[in-house]
């Protein structure tokens, strides 16, 4: 294994990105450490926690779950189209941050369409562009796609905001 691959395997996280990646407050975090839902989080030598890449694989399953079980017991029926393309965005996006770099670029592919149909959160935008500056400049193609779409999510909000304004005027 590479020196390179060693330092990504070694990855730690603050629950601040944490919470950022999986649009989860922190305390919700601290909550599923102390009910066990989450495997016992280490801490550093100033005393704070640290996630690791198992954390963030099991706080993507818990999260899946709490969303799988949202959508099938909404409050009002059937959901609606807004809350599944929001649930669709944060499930994508949190395999996106568990996974290995190959998943990680199907998953921004999958983002990518998402983009050009109605654009991503503010929220997803802000762990994708964390996760793009922890990245080694250089050759890293997540670290390129990451950029690009981050770039394109804004081009395209521009389009529909210059739409919606055509629309207004005629």
């Amino acid at each position: 294994m590479s020196t390179r691959d060693q330092s990504k395997n070694r990855r730690e996280y603050s629950p601040n990105d944490v919470s950022t990646w999986f649009g989860v407050p922190r305390t919700t975090l601290f909550r599923w450490e102390a009910q066990k839902l989450i495997p016992e989080v280490k801490r550093n030598e100033k005393g704070e926690r640290v996630f690791k890449k198992h954390h963030l694989k099991k706080i993507a399953d818990v999260v899946k779950e709490r969303i799988r079980n949202q959508s099938r017991h909404g409050s009002a029926g059937r959901p609606t189209l807004g809350f599944l393309y929001r649930t669709s965005e944060q499930l994508r996006v949190a395999n996106f941050f568990s996974g290995s770099d190959t998943e990680k670029l199907r998953d921004l592919e999958w983002l990518k369409n998402a983009v050009a149909s109605r654009g991503l959160s503010a929220t997803s935008i802000e762990a994708l562009w964390q996760e793009a500056n922890q990245r080694t400049v250089g050759d890293d193609q997540v670290r390129l796609r990451i950029l690009e779409l981050i770039i394109e999510n804004e081009r395209s909000a521009i389009q529909r905001r210059e739409r919606k304004h055509d629309q207004r005027r005629s």
